[in-house]
């Protein structure tokens, strides 16, 4: 099973599930995930785990998806992107993920390539 990062049992926006599915950009909802990010005490590694996995929905660290891609381009991180689901081969192939899922989808794409 995939582990998340121990900054998030310390972030303002734990448990908010009614800010999970929200557009940021034309979600009334952003300034409060903003307000909300402006006062957590891990808004820094919130925002740098969004910039170094390309995250491409929501706001992190306060910043929404093109304001992360101005940032990543400014400091040499990924270009937000939209990544294939877990639990698929080209996610564990060409994006990295070791996760349960994507190990188990890696096998079964290699012993029928076989």
């Amino acid at each position: 099973m995939m582990r998340l990062p121990e900054w998030r049992t310390r972030a303002a926006c734990r448990g908010r599930i009614d800010l999970d599915f929200i557009d940021p950009r034309t979600s009334a909802d952003a300034a409060q995930c903003r307000a909300i990010c402006d006062g957590c005490p891990v808004r820094e590694q919130c925002l740098g785990d969004a910039l170094a996995a390309g995250e491409a929905w929501g706001i992190w660290g306060g910043l929404d998806v093109d304001e992360r891609e101005q940032r990543a381009e400014q400091h040499g991180h990924p270009a937000p992107s939209i990544k294939p689901a877990h639990g698929t081969n080209p996610r564990y192939a060409k994006h990295g993920c070791r996760c349960d899922m994507c190990r188990e989808a890696h096998t079964a794409y290699e012993r029928a390539r076989r």
